[in-house]
C-alpha cells in the first residue's frame, strides 16, 4: 500500500519518513487537494479533521491518503466532501488561529503518528 501524507505541516515534511505531499495554504487547501487525489481513485485512511471544536480551528492539517487510480471510492468521497462543509460551517468567516501555529503543529504530527501506529496494527 502506498501511502502519501497530504499536509501543510512543516514538522511533517522535515521528518522525511513518509511519502508527502505539501501544500501551501491552510486546512481548506490540505483538504481540497485530497479530494482531487480521491477523484483520481485515492482512499482516505485518516480522518481529515480533528476531534474537537478547536481543532477545527487550527489551520494545520495532514491526512493520510492511499494512492490508487480508479474509480471514487465512495466513502471516500463523502468523508472529505462532508470534512469540508464541516469545516466551512464552524469556521465561517472566522479567520484561522495562525497565532497557535507551532502548538497546532505539534497535536498534528501527534495525531498523525497514531494514525500510522493503527495502520500498521491492521496491516
Amino acid at each position: 500500500m502506498k501511502l502519501t501524507v497530504f499536509t501543510n505541516n512543516e514538522s511533517v515534511v522535515r521528518e522525511k519518513s513518509h511519502e508527502v505531499q505539501f501544500i501551501e495554504g491552510d486546512a481548506f487547501a490540505v483538504l481540497r487537494a485530497v479530494r482531487d487525489a480521491i477523484h483520481l481513485g485515492g482512499i482516505l485512511k485518516s480522518y481529515p479533521l480533528g476531534a474537537s471544536i478547536k481543532m477545527l480551528h487550527a489551520p494545520i492539517v495532514s491526512v493520510l491518503v492511499e494512492e490508487k487510480k480508479g474509480p471514487v471510492d465512495q466513502v471516500s468521497f463523502e468523508v472529505i466532501e462532508d470534512s469540508i462543509i464541516r469545516l466551512q460551517t464552524v469556521m465561517g468567516e472566522r479567520p484561522f488561529d495562525w497565532r497557535n501555529r507551532k502548538d497546532y503543529e505539534l497535536v498534528d504530527n501527534d495525531r498523525l503518528h497514531a494514525a500510522l501506529r493503527e495502520l500498521n496494527a491492521f496491516a
